[in-house]
């Protein structure tokens, strides 16, 4: 089951369609492309809100994409209706540069 076919009758995928995200997830904006059995895909138009000091962006809005869709990969599940959930315990992300 691709992510087209598990699409809502109004053409948005489960996860909010990518519009009325709640709280941190509304804050971060991204949009969600794809979710499937075989892959979670979110996408993000990077705003002056997402930089750093420095005018690139932020180490923590990618840390954040990461344990978004990480999750995402994890509780995807072909059953409509049925809600799996997941937390992150530890996610360690080391930028260079």
């Amino acid at each position: 089951m691709t992510a087209q076919s598990h699409n809502r009758e109004d053409g948005s995928l489960p996860i909010c369609g990518g519009k009325d995200l709640p709280g941190f997830h509304q804050v971060l904006g991204y949009r969600q492309v794809a979710w499937s059995e075989e892959e979670a895909v979110i996408e993000l138009e990077i705003a002056p809100r997402h930089l750093n000091l420095g005018g690139v962006i932020h180490g923590g809005v990618l840390t954040s994409l990461l344990d978004v869709v990480l999750a995402q990969a994890g509780v995807y599940c072909p059953y409509p209706g049925r809600i799996r959930k997941a937390i992150t315990l530890s996610l360690t992300t080391t930028f260079t540069g």
